[in-house]
């Protein structure tokens, strides 16, 4: 007979990973996640949802199931700003990101030696009108810093924007682009959070 509830280990293998995954929603397509943590919990959909817990009971993730290829991947996004995401939802009755206006690839040192590229985050698009464009910056450009936070593995894009910066708020973005190295400054624009 089977319990309700139910405790895994969670022993966590990875930390600030970016993985593609399956899109639950667009069958053939991929979701790019980034900050989440690797564990071996046994997740599936309708456990998913659960708190992560380090070895003092604090929640430092929130697990959910993911598949990539057919194949079950236990993972939990971050917790790190969720705080101040819950307080803006709470003061203003919505929740409004801050948002470069592009989609990137975290390229890790591996990664980055493979495509002869610096670490940081490669530009893979950039949407017509939005920040990033307008500061002139295009696909291809490898961002290397957001003001003084120099992207890498353990400060991947994402997670930057995030948990460090706000809707509206100037920054200086440094980046390489070919052979050289460049800084833009732009205004961050605003976008709901994706919800799947």
């Amino acid at each position: 007979m089977s319990s309700p509830h139910q405790v895994a280990r969670g022993i966590v293998s990875g930390l600030h990973r970016d993985l593609a995954v399956d899109d639950p929603l667009a069958p053939g397509s991929r979701l790019q996640l980034s900050d989440v943590v690797a564990t071996d919990a046994a997740l599936d959909a309708q456990i998913s949802g659960g708190p992560l817990l380090n070895v003092a009971g604090q929640v430092v993730g929130l697990s959910f199931a993911a598949s990539y290829q057919g194949r079950s991947l236990p993972l939990a996004v971050s917790t790190v700003g969720l705080p101040s995401e819950i307080d803006k939802m709470v003061k203003t009755g919505h929740l409004l990101l801050p948002s470069l206006g592009l989609e990137g690839l975290d390229l890790s040192p591996e990664e980055g030696a493979l495509r002869g590229l610096p670490v940081g985050t490669l530009v893979q698009s950039v949407a017509s009108g939005g920040p990033a464009e307008r500061a002139g910056i295009r696909a291809g450009d490898v961002l290397l810093q957001i003001d003084d936070v120099r992207l890498d593995p353990t400060h991947p894009l994402g997670e930057v924007v995030r948990t460090r910066l706000a809707p509206s708020q100037r920054i200086t973005v440094t980046l390489a682009r070919g052979s050289s190295s460049t800084q833009v400054v732009l205004i961050l624009g605003q976008e709901h959070p994706a919800c799947s």
